[in-house]
């Protein structure tokens, strides 16, 4: 009960630091006025981008909440740029904040909602077009399978017509951001010499990856759920000592700043070493026989955790939040009772290897962190978790682990 409690304080805080930040970038808004105000906006992802402008004019400001109604755009400094549009989304007209990709002949612009990824192209007196490509059903024989359209390849042809130097090479372009955006540049570059167009996109890379060694402490508590005649006289009432050790294994982060530069997956492998003890005194008052028992449990534990993290993306000292499932692997286990029963002055001794250890056990695993970017390649992070671990030595006998623990990492891009 006490685990399960844990496990909902720490995520109840890790979900609330999430809804309360906040990431305040230098950038500009346009009015509808084309004047321009100077000042911070909140860095969100790409779909809320698109439909909400916070904007404060300095730190100490309260922040005002724009719509694509309300300004013609804002942007980022040295980075996105969004301007107002009207465009046709399933045959109704909405208002949304564009992500101008570039700006030439044709312009391209790029948004994204909860279907997906959009992209859009206009020449200048022309409606927009939305570059697409749909699944469709083909069949050889008796078999149907499942083709992309490409409808994008002949929209671009059609648009770039007038560039018959340009349409053999619309053949290889991705419904992409690099993709689309080179080829627009390059249409601009033949169709208008002697100027330049502009591309306002900043190319984040599509995946970040970092590694990290590990080194840390884990407290460790067992108990054991005993539904087994045999084993319930001995463990029922065992209460095995905590363990108290030391970790150490590699963490890597994986980051898509193209989708959300704030929420990575972590992975960690770590190497762990326990050694649970007990003992137990029973006396017979009808025999009078005295009964002891001594448990040792020793393991060497292959721990391994897939975790979904948020990172406040906030100043150099960044705090985290995570959450995700753990799986504990025994990769050596030296395990042994010894019983001794006392009558009199006769003491007979036992050794037995039955204690009820399953070989794995899984689990959730929840935590925050604290990171400091020593430089962009080079990140110290320290977090502090919790987990609560199930295993199964057979469907009467369970075990259930209770681990708290702190690691420490430095993390260096790849």
């Amino acid at each position: 009960m006490k685990s399960r409690i844990l496990v909902f304080i720490l995520f109840t805080i890790s979900i609330s630091l999430i809804r309360a930040q906040t990431d305040f970038r230098p950038g500009y808004i346009i009015t509808n006025n084309f004047d321009t105000i100077q000042g911070l906006i909140d860095y969100r992802g790409d779909i809320r981008n698109a439909s909400v402008c916070v904007f404060k004019t300095s730190i100490s400001t309260e922040p005002i909440t724009y719509y694509p109604a309300d300004i013609h755009g804002y942007r980022f400094i040295d980075g996105k740029y969004y301007i107002s549009r009207i465009i046709t989304k399933e045959e109704n007209e909405v208002r949304l904040f564009l992500e101008y990709l570039v700006h030439g002949i044709a312009d391209l612009y790029y948004y994204r909602d909860n279907t997906g990824d959009h992209y859009l192209i206009e020449k200048e007196g022309e409606n927009f077009v939305e570059l697409t490509s749909e699944q469709v059903e083909i069949y050889r024989g008796n078999k149907k399978y499942l083709k992309e359209s490409k409808r994008y390849i002949g929209l671009l042809k059609a648009t770039f017509s007038d560039c018959q130097e340009i349409l053999p090479e619309i053949d290889n372009v991705k419904l992409k951001h690099n993709d689309l955006i080179n080829i627009t540049s390059d249409y601009h570059t033949l169709v208008c010499e002697g100027e330049d167009c502009i591309i306002y996109e900043k190319k984040p890379p599509v995946v970040s990856i970092s590694v990290a060694p590990l080194l840390g402490f884990n407290y460790s508590k067992i108990k054991f759920l005993i539904f087994d005649i045999y084993y319930e006289d001995i463990y029922s009432d065992i209460d095995l000592d905590s363990d108290y050790s030391l970790i150490g294994g590699v963490s890597l982060n994986i980051l898509s700043p193209r989708l959300n530069e704030k929420i990575s997956f972590q992975v960690d492998v770590v190497i762990m070493n326990n050694y649970f003890y007990a003992f137990s005194k029973q006396e017979n008052t009808i025999t009078n026989e005295i009964t002891y028992n001594d448990i040792h449990i020793h393991l060497s534990t292959l721990k391994t955790s897939l975790l979904l993290k948020y990172t406040f993306p906030k100043g150099k000292i960044k705090p985290s939040a995570f959450i995700g499932l753990v799986g504990d692997f025994r990769l050596k286990s030296d395990n042994h009772r010894v019983l001794e029963r006392q009558y009199e002055s006769t003491v007979h001794r036992y050794d037995y290897t039955d204690i009820p250890l399953g070989d794995n056990s899984m689990g959730v695993q929840t935590g925050i962190g604290i990171n400091y970017m020593i430089d962009p390649s080079r990140i110290l992070s320290l977090q502090c978790y919790y987990e609560y671990l199930k295993g199964n030595y057979s469907s009467k006998i369970l075990s259930r682990t209770n681990n708290i623990g702190l690691r420490l990492g430095m993390y260096f891009a790849l």
